[in-house]
């Protein structure tokens, strides 16, 4: 047998005795946001046609400090569902976490793992598992922060079968202002 050969046989068991490196984002991002504009593909081949249709709505165009603000992930088809998201808010610089995402107990999301490269605090969240999630379960808390200009943004991979990363879409950015009281008035 050649070496090419011994090598190729030994990557195939590799694969098949670690399934777990094949999944490595089902339970999660290890990135606190997407911050490469324009966008470029994850994926070699995106799918045809390309998700559509996904956008991140807030309740509120300004925020009062420590008032939580609902922001939802929505499509303009109803039935379309996600297995991989990553919600996440930003100060104007774009590197500093804003604020702080609320996770209740039960639910399919979890705050982004510290690592070297990545200190989101609680100012990204993300799934947990690869279960697809409805419309109905991609509802959010979060917490402004005490002062400055927010931005936020969502990163989702819709539902599909085999290899997701292909069926990946970002939404429009959301600018959330501090809202202005003078003698009690906004």
């Amino acid at each position: 047998m050649n070496l090419t050969r011994r090598i190729l046989i030994g990557i195939a068991f590799s694969l098949t005795a670690l399934p777990s490196a094949l999944h490595a984002f089902s339970s999660g991002s290890i990135v606190c946001s997407v911050p490469l504009i324009p966008f470029s593909p994850m994926s070699s081949t995106l799918s045809n046609p390309v998700p559509a249709g996904w956008s991140l709505l807030s309740n509120v165009r300004y925020y009062q400090p420590g008032a939580q603000v609902q922001l939802r992930i929505v499509n303009t088809d109803v039935l379309k569902k996600v297995k991989g998201v990553l919600l996440w808010a930003q100060f104007n610089d774009f590197t500093t976490p804003a604020g702080s995402f609320l996770i209740g107990p039960g639910t399919p999301w979890k705050y982004v793992s510290p690592s070297p490269s990545a200190q989101c605090l609680q100012g990204s969240i993300t799934h947990d598992n690869p279960d697809p999630k409805t419309q109905a379960e991609l509802i959010f808390n979060w917490t402004p922060p005490q002062t400055g200009k927010v931005f936020l943004q969502a990163f989702v991979i819709e539902d599909c079968t085999g290899n997701c990363r292909s069926n990946q879409a970002l939404t429009q950015t959301i600018e959330l202002f501090e809202a202005i009281s003078i003698n009690g008035f906004e």
